[in-house]
């Protein structure tokens, strides 16, 4: 990677409800807050991947990245965002 023959991509693969949707806020916030917003989500995952009020605490990871709370609730609330991730997988 470091002489540059070789380059990492990273592909979205959410597997269940709580990924997705993480996968989904992490698309809405400006590109350059995406990585740090994955890297977040996979630091943390064992505090919020499995709780059922997960939404909650991804809103409350959301707003410490500057995302207000009507574009967290429309960013997970796009049928048109969660079909293109949903597509993707297939």
């Amino acid at each position: 990677v470091d002489t540059g023959k070789a380059y990492v991509v990273f592909s979205d693969y959410p597997l269940s409800a709580p990924a997705l949707h993480g996968t989904m806020i992490s698309r809405c916030l400006p590109q350059e807050q995406h990585s740090a917003f994955i890297k977040n989500l996979f630091e943390t995952q064992e505090t919020w991947a499995a709780e059922p009020q997960y939404l909650d605490i991804l809103k409350q990871k959301a707003a410490s990245f500057g995302m207000s709370e009507e574009k967290f609730n429309a960013c997970i609330g796009s049928k048109e965002l969660e079909n293109s991730i949903i597509e993707r997988i297939k």
